[in-house]
């Protein structure tokens, strides 16, 4: 049997990567329409990315925002928090 371990930490600039990718990734049919190439796409999902992000924080001030991690491995964002 293996042994895993879960921890909850809050997100850092480091876990961005991670992050990033299922938000883009849940874009793709809406990237697939557009004549962009890659690297302009890639620009694109992380101005929006960060833009969600920028009003998350302003929206929920108090919230927290936590990487669920297993075997120190991110496998899950979760935020939590009450609107301002």
């Amino acid at each position: 049997m293996m042994l895993t371990s879960s921890i909850l930490t809050p997100v850092t600039i480091s876990d961005k990567p991670f992050l990033v990718e299922p938000y883009a990734s849940t874009r793709a049919e809406e990237m697939a329409r557009v004549p962009w190439n890659g690297e302009q796409k890639q620009a694109f999902q992380k101005m929006r990315f960060e833009a969600q992000r920028r009003y998350y924080r302003e929206r929920y001030p108090s919230a927290s925002f936590d990487l669920i991690k297993l075997d120190d491995c991110p496998v899950l964002a979760e935020f939590g928090g009450k609107a301002a």
